[in-house]
């Protein structure tokens, strides 16, 4: 599996509603942990479904982004929020939202 391969499958995804606790088109749509849940599947990495606090437990702290990195982002590292997929360095792809009414998604 190439990282390139992580940011083919994940881009499929833009546009995808985001659905608070969704992991599947069948749910409606992804919300952060469920597009990186269905993402890795997709690419053969069977991978738990859990939060983006539960994926952090997989991090380490890096200085030089790559492409297919996971990306983690809340207040501490004890209160991990949001996951998203890095594309390169500078760019990331994420599935948006914050609440169970909330319709964004996949950007």
């Amino acid at each position: 599996m190439r990282s390139s391969d992580i940011v083919i499958t994940a881009r499929a995804y833009l546009g995808k509603p985001y659905v608070w606790g969704g992991e599947s088109e069948a749910e409606g749509g992804y919300d952060c942990s469920g597009f990186v849940y269905s993402v890795l599947n997709k690419c053969g990495m069977k991978v738990p479904r859990t939060t983006a606090q539960g994926y952090s437990s997989l991090g380490r702290t890096v200085t030089n982004i790559q492409s297919a990195d996971l990306l983690y982002f809340g207040k501490s590292l004890k209160r991990i929020t949001h996951i998203a997929i890095a594309i390169n360095s500078t760019q990331m792809i994420e599935s948006v939202g914050n609440s169970k009414k909330d319709r964004k998604s996949v950007v």
